[in-house]
């Protein structure tokens, strides 16, 4: 009886060490893990100039920090991040989609179709200081195609690493 109850407790201990080694419960930050996100547009927006879009449909959020509501990335802490971003109009319509890191521009996308569809996209890798911004915004009237088994206007980025 003695060895079951050591070897339960034993296994008590590994688990917790584990799960402490997978998410840092003793740091004061309460940083997560992994920090990664993934949003689309299931349907067809029609989004104004100048106005930061915020993709309704989240499929991953891991860390919580992108917000669906304001379109914005917060880092929750420093390193090194991969962003991407794509989109599809129909035709006669255009989208021009810049990507902003602390209210400063850095990349675009550019569509344009008279008689069919087009789309564009672009990728980034940034070196984020903890509460840095990353958001997209549209240069003027964007046109953005998406149906419930049609997803094209995405946003997605991860954190590679941390710098040292």
């Amino acid at each position: 009886q003695q060895r079951t109850v050591f070897i339960m407790f034993l296994a008590v201990v590994v688990s917790m060490t584990l799960l402490l080694s997978v998410v840092d419960v003793g740091s004061s930050s309460r940083t997560p893990a992994y920090i990664a996100f993934s949003a689309a547009f299931k349907s067809d927006q029609n989004i104004d100039g100048r106005q930061k879009i915020a993709f309704n449909e989240v499929f991953t959020n891991f860390g919580n920090c992108y917000n669906n509501r304001t379109g914005e990335f917060t880092a929750s802490k420093g390193g090194l991040y991969f962003f991407n971003f794509q989109g599809l109009t129909t035709s006669s319509n255009d989208f021009w989609i810049d990507l902003h890191h602390n209210d400063v521009y850095l990349v675009s996308a550019f569509a344009r179709q008279q008689n069919d569809y087009a789309s564009a996209g672009n990728s980034i890798i940034l070196r984020l200081r903890r509460t840095d911004t990353v958001y997209l915004r549209a240069r003027r009237t964007v046109h953005l195609y998406g149906r419930t088994d049609d997803v094209y206007a995405t946003f997605n980025g991860y954190m590679i690493g941390e710098i040292y």
